[in-house]
């Protein structure tokens, strides 16, 4: 997972169709919500996760795969435990998936992989 940390006042720019979620906010420990950072004009801190796109590449019998990312020739590990709201069993090869990167101790994966 590759945090986005943006200063005061900046900018975001994202290309058509990408998707940007916000995965948490703080606002100096007084509210979990940011609507109340903006009323009281405070210091909010917001961490994005970009969602990538990618097609299910390969599928084993031991419960892990490999997605193709959009764009990208380089394949992903994921594993049945980095699934969102589907099943492993419910995943096919060539099935369109979003998915965030994260890490792992052999280096980048996908998490947190659901349908599209």
């Amino acid at each position: 997972m590759l945090p986005l940390l943006l200063p005061s006042n900046t900018t975001l720019t994202v290309a058509p169709g990408d998707k940007l979620k916000i995965v948490k906010d703080d606002i100096l420990g007084l509210s979990r919500r940011s609507e109340v950072g903006f009323f009281l004009g405070l210091n909010i801190n917001l961490k994005f996760i970009l969602l990538m796109k990618g097609t299910i590449k390969k599928l084993t019998d031991r419960g892990f795969g490999f997605i193709t990312p959009e764009g990208d020739e380089k394949d992903l590990f994921f594993h049945s435990n980095d699934l969102k709201d589907v099943t492993y069993e419910e995943l096919n090869e060539g099935d369109e998936v979003e998915f965030e990167m994260g890490e792992s101790e052999k280096g980048p994966k996908a998490v947190d992989v659901t349908r599209s």
